[in-house]
């Protein structure tokens, strides 16, 4: 009967890659399958076990793709916003954008301009421009989490409280409806998946016009303001 011969240290080195290869499997796209294979050496009387290995594909289990932000398609809005030009105004609005593409949404706009006050005999300075807009992300942070954007909006400008009396030339004139653009840029901050914040700055140009009370052009009016706004998304 011959006397089998099993080194300590290569007992640890097979349970060493047992452990290994369990783990391995685990978080790895590959695992390894180990073949032990018993080997006598009649020269020097001692047996030995041979490890080999093959590397087999095997599903990710820790594979977790963090989240990705606003994965809506429709993105409502709700506005608000301090400006100062011509007029100190307050600016309240509400909007509806569609993405168009991962960098792209476009939307409509609707928004409340009213003069913050003045001691004169003119009507208070009020607006509601109705605006197609667009935003453009510029540079995107943390998986879509936040980006830089650039903002353009147009259209139409309608006048509150456009008529009023002139004392200086005793005649009634009349502020008209007119158009707006207004450009800007701005930061966007996810809270949750598709709810977070906008911090935007916008140049807001509106032209109208000055008419008597039969309708005749007296000027063209070019109002130039700075619009600070703060927008809730969801």
């Amino acid at each position: 009967m011959s006397i089998v011969k099993v080194r300590p240290k290569l007992v640890l080195v097979v349970l060493f890659f047992s452990i290994y290869s369990y783990g391995h499997e685990v978080i790895s796209r590959s695992s390894i399958d180990f073949v032990y294979t018993s080997r006598y050496n009649e020269s020097s009387g001692e047996s030995y076990i041979m490890v080999e290995s093959d590397a087999i594909e095997g599903p990710d289990l820790t594979s977790i793709d963090p989240p990705t932000f606003n994965t809506s398609s429709v993105r409502p809005m709700i506005h608000f916003g301090l400006g100062g030009g011509d007029y100190s105004f307050t600016a309240l609005g509400v909007s509806v954008f569609r993405q168009i593409n991962p960098c792209v949404t476009a939307g409509i706009s609707v928004h409340y301009f009213g003069e913050n006050g003045r001691n004169v005999n003119f009507s208070k300075w009020q607006k509601i421009p109705i605006t197609l807009e667009t935003i453009m992300d510029l540079k995107k942070y943390k998986n879509n989490r936040s980006s830089l954007y650039f903002k353009f909006g147009a259209g139409y400008s309608l006048t509150l409280n456009g008529s009023y009396y002139d004392p200086n030339e005793n005649i009634q004139k009349k502020v008209t409806n007119g158009w707006i653009v207004n450009p800007g840029i701005g930061y966007r901050f996810n809270i949750l998946q598709n709810t977070g914040l906008n911090f935007d700055m916008s140049y807001n140009l509106i032209v109208d016009e000055l008419e008597n009370e039969n309708g005749e052009e007296y000027s063209k009016n070019y109002w130039n303001h700075i619009l600070f706004r703060t927008s809730v998304f969801f």
